[in-house]
């Protein structure tokens, strides 16, 4: 039987293939570039001959030389001195079936570059013979090869062209048409499936099915119940998924294969890792390995052996991990597989990750990504989807046009396909020039916007955390005072003095960010004045002596000269020191000594120095320092707005001088600021009046600095007396006096207040008190909110207290990472009283219903149920109890000091989970166990006594009465 095409088929699809070879080879694999480009010289030279040779063949012939090839099992040497003879004695039906068997042994050893080259080889020949299926076969095995190496465009255009060759071959509906047509269906599926097309997967793979299903084909029923399989679990349909799994296991255990069963081992341990059972998971991923040792498919090997380094990381068993990832690693080097050096990359950014190793990992990361983009992409994926609608186009203009168009491809249209390739590959490397560099540049630009979106969402963070807490304070209050009627004179006029000093703060907050908007805009109109600058400094400096002095430390100011006349604008010169002054204090330590020095220079410039020696600036952050937005981590922790230093530079630069910056961690700061002394002659410069600015500044000198920076004296604090010891402790940690000031007005005199400053000074007194609850802000300096919460949860001393956190941050995100470190209650900043009461009330009495369900649970033996800190507490110290039930001598001394705490924070911390005193605790315990002994034997009285450490009778028998109302002896006799 002699299977032919037309002239005109033969050409648009060898054209087809010509084109993706060259696509798919040039910028990515060399080799197959100089394949591909022989290959196309070689067809042409055949195409454009006018004596060409018909070729005749049959499948009789055909098959019978398949299965000699497959029966004598020769080795690749004899493969390739076979195909030499066949070359010379020009046997193209032997070239066609031989090219055929070293690509499938090359795709098989994973060699997919070869593979290619075979293939392309084999399917030149089946063209020359005109052999539909050979060529219908070998367009699949491109296309598949190509799959295997994630080139998924030309991968889909090859299986789309073996579907069209196979659908208008005269015998499809034989087995063998039949079989090549459901390849390519299942080829195309594989790379829909890829691309995340499920519903196009999906119906690829069962009509794929449906025709296994007919040919009787165990391993092709098993192969498509395997994508289906995976088509659901793509899904996250889990137990559909593993239904079809077992049906392609059931499958490939009629049809022997042992990659099919090796691959389906993998199947199963991916479902159970996805149900987290991670041993089960391990056993058969291990199975799939040994079955796939024994293949020579490092495809396919790979996908056992990456499967068990990630199983082996999830179990925290590093070493083994990365054994099997370091093999993978070499063995998809080798094979060129972008899709499994994705995977390998990522598994080693998760273990380095695991092993702190944070900048390994990110990079091994960035390679992942770039594997991953070579992959799947929009524009490979929009090449795909129009393939696919080529195909459509071109299936329907052939059943128009039929075979009538076979004779009309002449010498014209030869030379046209000729000088279009040369056109295509230049045009091809402008497009790939072009298109790499417009990613560079796209990438560094959304890298750029990246970064400056990141520090201008901090800064709106901290600017809204700056106005939120001033306007707690006012809105609070001021509430506070409208609805409390007997509030003292002293006090109605420390909350107004609190309003007053935290509305000036935000005000000054509001000027520089307008003074910021007006200098950017260009709409600044400064007033130059000319006069004593040491005078104007010194005035300035005078003012924050007191605040300095509040904070413990020295404020010192030195001088060259007496007198330097230059000219300055006031109110610039006001700014600059008021934000340099407050940096300095706010991160230098009591007793430490601030100077500031100012200097004449050559009689041209002078130079102003504010030195301190508090915490230093980091050498990576002394760059960034003057940008706008930018926050260092102090400057984090001491709710900074980041826009000071911003600010002043650009009034240094108006006035045309500049700002530099030297700095050691742990050493201090130097900020030198160099102005000149004269401004150019067209500047309009005023004389400066001493007795005119003292009036202009009177209200600034009259204000404290504190008021300026929203700070008052934490010392005026003070805590509230304790009282009876009932009383409930509420321990409040806020750094900002008036806040903790407005708390404290809110809270009723039935709780007993404690404060601390900072996270540092919180959580010594939290351990020293034991505290009931605890309100606390997030963002403080030393130790912040969340970390403080962090380690009271990690305490077992203090793991029980509620916790609420006060903050102005008020995303979603900042919510649930308050809550993720341990909080029970996250409130805005501004809140309201009752909602701070109602909070407070809500986690006490949630607390005392836990007490009495610890209790009950203790006391009834019942320790099945599961157990949070508080209970494992309990359980730990009853324990301690039974074990020395019969010591008598034992007391809550000698139980704080098994549990290795003072008696003091046994008493708060018992009192606090169990709602009961130690004494009372040990004592309950001891009655307990009596009554179960009383219950369960016939001891006498006396001797039960003693084993539950009462020596003296009478005293059990008055202690068992008190606690249960009836006699040791009338307990016994009650019905159980």
């Amino acid at each position: 039987m002699v299977i032919f095409v037309s002239k005109y088929r033969f050409m648009c699809l060898y054209l087809k293939h010509i084109n993706l070879s060259l696509a798919s080879c040039v910028g990515e694999r060399s080799p197959l570039l100089f394949t591909a480009i022989f290959l196309h010289m070689m067809v042409l030279f055949f195409s454009c001959s006018t004596n060409e040779k018909e070729y005749q063949f049959s499948q009789e012939e055909k098959r019978k030389l398949e299965e000699r090839i497959s029966q004598n099992h020769f080795s690749n040497d004899s493969i390739h001195r076979l195909l030499k003879k066949s070359i010379r004695d020009r046997n193209e039906l032997a070239i066609s079936v031989l090219y055929k068997e070293l690509g499938e042994r090359m795709r098989k050893s994973s060699d997919f570059s070869r593979a290619v080259a075979y293939h392309q080889q084999g399917l030149i020949s089946a063209y020359k013979i005109k052999d539909t299926i050979g060529i219908t076969q070998a367009l699949n095995n491109i296309g598949t090869d190509f799959r295997r190496i994630g080139a998924l465009p030309e991968a889909s255009d090859y299986h789309y062209q073996a579907l069209q060759m196979a659908e208008v071959f005269s015998g499809r509906d034989r087995p063998e048409g039949r079989k090549n047509r459901v390849m390519a269906i299942n080829g195309i599926g594989n790379i829909h499936l890829s691309f995340g097309n499920y519903a196009e997967a999906e119906k690829s793979f069962q009509e794929a099915l449906k025709e296994e299903k007919m040919l009787k084909s165990h391993v092709g029923q098993a192969i498509n119940y395997a994508n289906i399989g995976a088509v659901f679990e793509e899904r996250a349909m889990i137990d559909s998924a593993l239904f079809y799994y077992e049906r392609s296991m059931e499958q490939n255990v009629l049809a022997k294969s042992l990659m099919g069963i090796g691959l389906c081992h993998i199947y199963f341990g991916r479902i159970y890792e996805q149900k987290q059972l991670y041993d089960k998971a391990e056993r058969e991923y291990l199975l799939a390995y040994d079955v796939m040792n024994d293949i020579s498919d490092t495809w396919h090997w790979l996908e056992a052996a990456l499967a068990i380094a990630r199983i082996k990381l999830l179990k925290d068993d590093f070493v083994e991990s990365k054994k099997y990832i370091e093999l993978a690693k070499q063995a998809a080097t080798e094979i060129h597989s972008p899709e499994h050096l994705s995977e390998i990359y990522y598994l080693l950014h998760d273990y380095n990750l695991r092993q702190k190793n944070f900048s390994i990992a990110l990079n091994n990361y960035k390679i992942s990504m770039a594997f991953q983009d070579s992959i799947q992409n929009v524009q490979k994926m929009n090449k795909v989807t129009d393939m696919r609608l080529r195909y459509e186009r071109e299936k329907n203009r052939q059943y128009i046009a039929g075979l009538n168009l076979r004779n009309e491809m002449e010498a014209r249209q030869k030379r046209i396909i000729l000088y279009a390739s040369f056109l295509f590959v230049i045009l091809l490397i402008l497009l790939l020039a072009t298109l790499s560099y417009a990613y560079i540049q796209r990438t560094k630009s959304n890298k750029a916007l990246r970064h400056l979106n990141r520090i201008r969402t901090n800064f709106f963070t901290n600017v809204t955390h700056e106005f939120r807490t001033p306007l707690t304070v006012i809105l609070g209050l001021s509430n506070h005072l409208q609805t409390e009627k007997r509030l003292s004179h002293a006090e109605s006029k420390s909350y107004l003095k609190a309003i007053d000093r935290q509305g000036t703060h935000l005000l000054t907050l509001v000027n520089q960010l307008l003074n910021m908007a007006r200098i950017n805009a260009g709409m600044d109109n400064p007033e130059w004045q000319k006069g004593n600058i040491v005078v104007y400094i010194q005035m300035i400096i005078d003012s924050f002596y007191l605040y300095a002095k509040s904070k413990d430390m020295r404020l010192v100011f030195a001088h060259s000269d007496s007198v330097i006349e230059m000219d300055f604008v006031s109110q610039y010169i006001h700014d600059i020191l008021l934000n340099l002054l407050s940096n300095a204090i706010k991160f230098s330590n009591p007793d430490d000594e601030i100077q500031v020095n100012l200097t004449k220079v050559r009689n041209k410039e002078v130079v102003l120095q504010v030195t301190d020696h508090g915490k230093g600036i980091p050498t990576q952050e002394k760059e960034h320092i003057f940008d706008l937005f930018y926050q260092g981590i102090e400057s984090d922790k001491n709710n900074g707005s980041g826009i000071g230093l911003s600010y002043i530079r650009q009034l240094v630069e108006l006035m045309h001088g500049k700002i530099e910056v030297e700095s050691e961690v742990g050493k201090g700061a130097v900020f030198t600021v160099t102005l000149p002394l004269q401004q150019p002659a067209e500047t309009i410069v005023q004389t400066w009046s001493r007795s005119e600015h003292d009036l202009s500044v009177s209200s600034k000198e009259a204000t404290p600095v504190e008021t300026l920076t929203g700070e008052s004296d934490t010392n005026n604090v003070v805590d509230t007396p304790s009282g009876e010891s009932g009383r409930i402790t509420v321990l409040i940690i806020e750094d900002n006096a008036d806040v903790m000031l407005y708390i404290k007005a809110l809270l009723p005199e039935q709780y007993h207040l404690v404060t601390a400053r900072d996270g540092v000074e919180g959580l010594d007194r939290a351990n020293k008190l034991i505290p009931d609850i605890i309100i606390s802000d997030i963002m403080m300096p030393n130790k912040d909110g969340l970390e403080l919460c962090r380690e009271i949860r990690t305490s077992v001393l203090l793991n029980h207290i509620p916790i609420i956190l006060l903050t102005a941050k008020s995303t979603p995100e900042d919510r649930l990472k308050g809550l993720q470190y341990g909080a029970d209650a996250y409130l805005y900043k501004p809140f309201h009283l009752n909602e701070l009461l109602v909070q407070i009330e809500t986690l006490l009495e949630n607390r005392r219903l836990l007490k009495e369900k610890y209790m009950r649970t203790l006391l009834k033996g019942d320790v099945s149920q599961e157990k949070d800190t508080g209970m494992e507490f309990l359980q730990k110290a009853t324990d301690i109890v039974y074990s020395e039930i019969q010591n008598p001598q034992f007391s809550t001394v000698t139980l704080a000091e098994r549990l290795c705490v003072s008696p003091s924070q046994l008493n708060r911390k018992l009192s606090a989970v169990s709602g009961y005193t130690p004494s009372l605790f040990i004592m309950n315990l001891r009655i307990t166990c009596a009554k179960k002994k009383l219950a369960s034997g016939d001891k006498p009285i006396g001797q039960i006594a003693e084993e539950c450490g009462f020596y003296d009778l009478a005293y059990f028998s008055r202690i068992f009465k008190k606690l249960t109302h009836v006699s040791p002896s009338q307990y016994r006799r009650l019905p159980m």
